[in-house]
């Protein structure tokens, strides 16, 4: 039994973790010979099913429609399939009958490369922890780690649909999806595939695309989800939402507590943002690890800030004694 690694096994792990995630994000395009071969294999050694052609298109909705029109009868013949999804996608009303008939599932029978994560597991405690497989498993595992080099794949009796990688992945400078002014992730092909993302958190497009200075609070009110609104306020600039939209209820310099002034944990009324309300205290706050300002809102019974903290950690005195 393995308890522990050992520190050359150890040194390894990060090596491995730019493998792979150098496999989970490339976007080459995908060769028809190369792409078969792995299809087959995966087909004879995991799924113990004949081996079939494949039909390779560029995005994700553009596998599902495919396999939705081959899956149901669609009485086309495979050789047509790139036709008959032009003719899909020119066609609004069509395709949103498909889509609602039809919704996407999540995940499919293999994910490709969106599996490398999972992969790279394997292949550190194969090679560098020296774990063995049985023989009979060596092969499926071959077959397995090879899809990494794949989009998606959806499987169907006489054919296995796969998908194209995106053209372009962006990330920030700590790994998380980012792009400003522009998609996180493209694809080819039909259907304006794409994924915006702010910061690792997956926005809306407007707000990836918009300029600074365009942004309005009225657009701030419509957000629901915590993490976006952070993004929006982030974006916006906290000190010019407060100052234009707010007024200081209570500051952090009004204490004698040390961790209050490392969060430089203000409290601010918003009711000006929010129409018909009286008063809307909101918690600002700046993030100890990683710099990140956050406002938020409390209870509308916090006046100070000790209400507006005891509030924020559900009742309870915030105490801390050290931040790793």
């Amino acid at each position: 039994m393995i308890k522990q690694l050992n520190k050359s096994q150890e040194d390894q792990i990060p090596l491995y973790v730019d493998k792979w995630v150098n496999k989970g994000t490339n976007t080459d395009r995908l060769d028809h010979e190369k792409t078969l071969k792995i299809v087959n294999d995966y087909q004879r050694e995991i799924l113990e099913t004949a081996e079939t052609e494949v039909i390779i298109v560029d995005n994700p909705i553009e596998g599902w429609v495919a396999n939705v029109m081959l899956s149901k009868g669609c009485p086309i013949e495979k050789d047509q399939v790139h036709d008959e999804l032009k003719a899909i996608f020119a066609d609004e009303d069509r395709l949103r009958l498909i889509l609602r008939a039809n919704p996407p599932v999540w995940p499919t029978a293999n994910d490709g490369s969106l599996y490398s994560s999972a992969v790279s597991f394997y292949d550190f405690m194969i090679n560098e922890v020296g774990v063995e497989l049985e023989k009979p498993l060596v092969n499926k595992y071959k077959a397995w780690e090879a899809t990494t080099e794949l989009g998606l794949m959806f499987p169907l009796d006489d054919v296995m649909i796969v998908t194209q990688k995106p053209t372009e992945i962006h990330f920030n400078e700590n790994g998380e999806l980012h792009a400003e002014g522009k998609p996180a992730i493209k694809y080819a092909g039909l259907g304006n595939f794409e994924v915006y993302s702010l910061n690792g958190t997956r926005v809306p497009k407007w707000l990836a695309l918009a300029n600074d200075g365009d942004l309005n609070i009225d657009q701030f009110t419509s957000i629901e989800n915590a993490e976006v609104r952070t993004e929006f306020v982030r974006k916006f600039g906290v000190e010019r939402m407060l100052e234009t939209h707010g007024t200081q209820l209570d500051t952090f310099k009004n204490y004698n507590e040390k961790w209050w002034t490392k969060s430089e944990y203000e409290l601010w009324d918003m009711a000006t943002v929010f129409e018909g309300v009286e008063f809307a205290p909101h918690l600002k706050m700046r993030n100890a690890t990683t710099g990140v300002w956050h406002v938020e809102a409390v209870a509308p019974t916090c006046e100070n800030l000790e209400d507006a903290i005891r509030d924020r950690f559900n009742g309870r005195d915030l105490r801390i004694d050290a931040i790793a």
